[in-house]
C-alpha cells in the first residue's frame, strides 16, 4: 500500500510538470497494484461511484457500487454482522448485535446493565476509508514476537465512539474511541 501511496504521490508531480506520459503509465501501475488489495478497490470504487452519482452517470454509478460491494465483502470489519459477547468491566460479560449502516458500524445491547440498557446502542465504528484518514489512524504494528503471535503484521483500527452512561442511563454521552481489529 504504501508503494501505491509513493505512486500516487509522484502521479501529482507528473500532473504538476504536464508529463502525460508518465500520468498513464503511472495509473496503469497504480491499479494493477490496488487490483490485489480489496481495500484499495473498496476506496476507489467508492470514490468513483459518488462522483458518477454527482454526475448523474446512473449506470456508471451501479457499476462502481457493484465493484465496491464485492471488494467490502472480503473485508474483515465489514463481516461482524451478528451476536457477540462483550466484556464490560463490573458489569461483567453483555451480549450485543452488530449491524451496519453504509460504512459504520453499529451495535446495540442484547442484554443491559444499569447503565446502558438493552436495546441501545453500545458503540459505533466509522469504516469509511474517508474517516480512517482523517483520524489520522494508521495500523496498530506489533513486534515481530506479536506478529507471530497474532498471525499478522499490523492490526487496523477505525474512529467510533461508545455510550457511556450513570446508573439509571443518566447523562447518557457517546465518547470517543476506536474498534480494533485483532483478528478475522
Amino acid at each position: 500500500r504504501k508503494d501505491v501511496e509513493s505512486m500516487r504521490l509522484d502521479l501529482l508531480d507528473a500532473r504538476s510538470a504536464g508529463d502525460v506520459s508518465r500520468m498513464n503509465e503511472l495509473k496503469v501501475q497504480i491499479t494493477r497494484a490496488g487490483a490485489k488489495d480489496a481495500e484499495f478497490i473498496y476506496e476507489l470504487a467508492t470514490q468513483r461511484m459518488k462522483l458518477a452519482e454527482r454526475e448523474g452517470l446512473e449506470e456508471e454509478a451501479e457499476r462502481y457500487r457493484d465493484e465496491a460491494m464485492a471488494a467490502r465483502g472480503v473485508l474483515p470489519q465489514f463481516n461482524l454482522e451478528g451476536l457477540w459477547v462483550g466484556k464490560y468491566g463490573p458489569n461483567g460479560y453483555e451480549m450485543i448485535n452488530v449491524t451496519y449502516t453504509g460504512d459504520t458500524l453499529v451495535a446495540y445491547k442484547v442484554t443491559g446493565d444499569q447503565n446502558v440498557p438493552k436495546d441501545e446502542i453500545t458503540f459505533t465504528a466509522d469504516l469509511s476509508p474517508e474517516a480512517t484518514e482523517e483520524a489520522g489512524l494508521e495500523p496498530i504494528v506489533l513486534t515481530d514476537e506479536a506478529a507471530k503471535q497474532w498471525g499478522t503484521s499490523h492490526l487496523p483500527r477505525f474512529p467510533g465512539q461508545g455510550q457511556v452512561a450513570a446508573e439509571g442511563f443518566v447523562n447518557n454521552q457517546f465518547v470517543d474511541g476506536q474498534l480494533i481489529m485483532v483478528g478475522e
